[in-house]
């Protein structure tokens, strides 16, 4: 027998059945001729029991008096004693004006001081927070408040040039005929109780609470928060992520304590945060991931102090914060860089030194793959060492980072090595193993996972395999030494500057308009923001539609981010055989258009 022969008979296994013999692939057997795609990075320490709550007192155990948050836009600042105080205080706060443990809070606003004690809280007694973007237009916020049955909402009264609370009253008519500082009914949704504005106004508005309302509240007996906080265990739910898909509608993670307090301890530790006194400059919104997990219980685990530069990401005001708070490390979107690079080289001569010599000596970037021209750009510019960062919401977020010891090539070819205790699996269609080296997709077992996808048991078991086994929905190579390389994507996911757009969320509302026949919404390359929205429309007969028309018709109806920037009318769309539309065809017609390559 030759060994092509044998090795062809072992992927044989013959079992004898009741009426006739059946030829099965032995799972073990199909990489025979290779290593298959797996990878097992075990952990350097045991992973912590605890709570949030527990994170912030330990915290405060070993750093009382260091700081914790700077607000530059707010000219304050805290330690992380004064940080539990008002923390605990307005934990108590919400139970004594009628939430509970396991209820739904909202969080829609901007970086604020009162943004994080908000969030931690709320884990500090059992209430799961639900982080909104800010940049929610209203059926955007209707969808959150009723998707996840929420209670409660914390929001800044206004945003940019929209004002927050006559879009509340509008989506909760009932709160106007509510005295202030008083639950109400709605019809809309009969969950939501309680509404409170970030605002430090005298008046208190109709039908809400002020944050300082809920504070003074606070100010009682406390035995009702302690008996809250030794009921919370590390698995219970604290937090709920909107993730976009690929199919319409944003998918709301629900998080664990656990899961966030670890995955975010060893992102830091691989950073080197538990290593000195380290100042981040936190440009990142809270309500993603990357400011509520990575930023915020980051420097919670390792001790180190968030520089808060503005209410939202102006990169004149990140450097300027880098230059006031001698910040030691950056955290970012490739976009962001982009931009602090090009504010960098605005200054003067004298002022680019000095923030080559200012000490900054770490950048994470995640939210979209960082091109080998910008990371050298970053290096010349604050001579600094960049560290990726890959994953998933859903994964906790981190599942590959770059380390200290990687090489230039490494650092500018692959998303980083895999984190501790995370598996990793490359598969192909069929959930098989490739070969080491081959693409397919890659899917994640960690500690870090979410628990579930609220309210949807299809999303969660299309996401997650029996065994616990998440779905990246990316196209990934994995090397024999544990990195990973990102080669496409599975989904057709739209990364726009670190946002997450699901090209079905946009394509549904403009399919909404009496002239659109059919209509595809896909990504394309941007030089700034990695990726853009582009969509192509093939109009009904007889009717016409203009660009402004169209962006008219987006705005005020999805968040400005999601409007796509190339609008093409056309008479037909390229297909397959089958008939289906292909995508990457659109795109690389109108990068072709543009002169530009993905």
């Amino acid at each position: 027998m030759t060994t092509k022969q044998f090795i062809g008979s072992a992927r044989r296994i013959i079992f004898r059945t009741g009426h006739a013999n059946r030829i099965i692939v032995s799972k073990e057997s199909r990489c025979l001729s290779s290593k298959p795609s797996y990878y097992h990075k075990p952990g350097s320490e045991p992973l912590k029991q605890i709570s949030i709550g527990q994170l912030l007192d330990k915290a405060v155990e070993k750093w009382p008096d260091k700081p914790f948050i700077f607000s530059k836009h707010q000219n304050s600042a805290l330690t992380f004693s004064e940080t539990k105080a008002q923390v605990d205080l307005l934990a108590q706060g919400l139970l004594d004006i009628g939430l509970s443990p396991g209820d739904h809070l909202g969080i829609w606003g901007v970086n604020t001081n009162e943004w994080v004690l908000t969030l931690l809280a709320a884990a500090k007694v059992g209430i799961v927070s639900v982080t909104m973007n800010p940049a929610y237009e209203p059926p955007e916020v209707k969808f959150c408040i009723g998707k996840t049955n929420m209670k409660g909402l914390v929001f800044d009264s206004t945003f940019r040039d929209k004002n927050l609370y006559e879009v509340m009253t509008k989506l909760v008519p009932e709160m106007t005929q509510c005295e202030p500082c008083t639950p109400f009914r709605s019809k809309e949704f009969p969950d939501l109780t309680h509404l409170i504005v970030f605002s430090d106004c005298d008046e208190t508005l109709e039908g809400t609470y002020r944050l300082d309302d809920v504070f003074e509240a606070g100010k009682g007996n406390e035995d009702r928060r302690l008996v809250a906080e030794n009921l919370i265990e590390a698995e219970d739910p604290w937090n709920i992520q909107f993730t976009s898909g690929t199919t319409g509608d944003p998918k709301a993670a629900v998080m664990s304590h656990f899961a966030n307090v670890n995955n975010s301890y060893f992102v830091g530790k691989r950073m080197g945060l538990h290593l000195k006194n380290h100042v981040i400059l936190c440009q990142v919104p809270f309500f993603h991931v990357f400011g509520s997990v990575l930023g915020i219980l980051g420097a919670l685990n390792h001790g180190a102090a968030l520089v808060l530069p503005g209410p939202l990401y102006h990169p004149d005001e990140s450097v300027q914060a880098v230059i006031d708070y001698k910040c030691t490390v950056l955290y970012g979107t490739p976009t962001m860089y982009v931009d602090l690079c090009a504010e960098v080289e605005k200054r003067s001569a004298k002022e680019q030194e000095a923030l080559k010599k200012q000490g900054v000596e770490v950048a994470l970037t995640a939210g979209a793959l960082c091109s080998p021209v910008l990371l050298k750009k970053m290096h010349d510019t604050f001579e600094l060492r960049v560290f990726s960062l890959y994953g998933m919401t859903e994964a906790g977020p981190c599942a590959f980072q770059s380390q200290v010891t990687d090489t230039e090539e490494q650092i500018t070819t692959t998303v980083g090595s895999v984190a501790e205790n995370v598996e990793i699996k490359v598969v192909d269609s069929e959930g098989r193993m490739v070969p080491m080296g081959q693409p397919g997709e890659c899917w994640f077992k960690t500690y870090a996972c979410m628990i579930r996808y609220w309210d949807d048991e299809q999303k969660t078991r299309e996401a997650l395999t029996e065994t616990r086994w998440l779905k990246s929905g990316d196209q990934f190579i994995l090397t024999e030494d544990g990195f990973g390389k990102v080669v496409g994507r599975v989904k057709d996911l739209i990364i726009r500057g670190g946002e997450n757009i699901a090209p079905k969320e946009v394509e549904e509302h403009l399919e909404k308009h009496p002239s659109v026949r059919e209509v595809h919404v896909y990504a394309v390359s941007d030089e700034r923001l990695g990726e853009d929205v582009a969509v192509s429309i093939r109009l009904k007969e007889g009717t016409t539609w203009s660009e402004d028309e169209l962006r008219a018709f987006c705005k005020g109806q999805i968040a400005h981010f999601k409007i796509p920037k190339y609008i093409e009318f056309v008479e037909d769309f390229p297909k397959t055989t089958s008939g289906k539309i292909q995508k990457f065809k659109l795109r690389e017609m109108l990068e072709k258009k543009l002169g530009r390559k993905s």
